[in-house]
């Protein structure tokens, strides 16, 4: 495992996984602050970035979704990934190609049909799952997907309103993702579905694309036994399913190209 004593207090955790599918290793960086010119391609396609998210507190969330909180609470800090997991950092992963749009991927393939399919009664994934392979290769041993508080929360950054930039228009909507009214825009180089990830305005913690581009598994159960939750919307949605607080479910066997994720570990480890 990694020193946890030298990475806790980062701003960001830094996985490099440049060395493919075969290395045995994938190194855990940190840094202080957002790299001098932003962040570059690199951390799009061989490198995945985590932000630290600190503990505390949103109520007055009131947004008339079956299922939605009305207030958030998180005790501990934690770590959420400033993109959705790209198709060129999946094949790092797994093998194969990809770019920096994110990868399609169902729940199952994610964290495993065996321990990774008990949660919340255990934390356990499969070992030859993804996330299996990426603690072990990490030494991480709380990588996983958010929960839906951990999800919400760094979605919000402090807000209550619909959309994260304090908006509540289809307008607003338009700055910070990738969906239905503007999957044609080009914007990062590709249109008629998901792009480039960070191809639109961040929220004020940084985080990109937690509206649009492709839903993003969450660890709970939507329905108990049949249903795994999804959150954030998609390139091919309304601006109504891709407000905060919009919850959606999907068997976890289900993978589809608007099914995607983004990796979350706990501070501390």
């Amino acid at each position: 495992k990694y020193d946890a004593a030298a990475i806790t207090n980062d701003l960001f955790y830094v996985i490099d996984l440049s060395g493919g599918p075969d290395a045995t290793r994938w190194p855990v960086s940190c840094l202080a602050a957002v790299p001098k010119g932003g962040w570059t391609d690199e951390y799009k396609t061989t490198k995945l970035v985590l932000r630290r998210i600190e503990k505390g507190s949103i109520s007055g969330i009131n947004n008339g979704i079956e299922g939605a909180a009305s207030s958030i609470t998180i005790d501990k800090p934690y770590y959420i990934g400033v993109f959705e997991v790209t198709s060129a950092q999946y094949a790092l992963m797994k093998g194969g190609s990809g770019d920096a749009r994110p990868q399609d991927v169902s729940y199952n393939t994610l964290r495993g049909t065996s321990a990774g399919a008990l949660y919340p009664d255990s934390t356990a994934v499969d070992a030859t799952s993804v996330i299996g392979i990426l603690r072990a290769k990490t030494g991480l041993t709380t990588l996983d997907l958010p929960t839906e508080a951990q999800w919400e929360y760094a979605c919000r950054a402090g807000t209550t309103s619909d959309y994260n930039n304090g908006g509540a228009t289809e307008a607003d909507l338009a700055t910070l993702g990738r969906y239905s009214g503007n999957q044609n825009d080009g914007r990062g180089g590709f249109s008629g579905g998901m792009t480039t990830v960070g191809s639109y305005a961040p929220n004020r913690w940084g985080l990109y694309d937690l509206h649009g581009n492709v839903y993003e598994w969450c660890l709970e159960w939507y329905t108990q036994g049949h249903y795994r939750v999804l959150r954030g919307g998609c390139y091919s949605r309304v601006a109504g399913y891709c407000r905060s607080g919009e919850r959606y479910g999907r068997n976890p066997s289900y993978g589809h190209d608007i099914y995607g994720f983004r990796l979350c570990c706990s501070a501390g480890l």
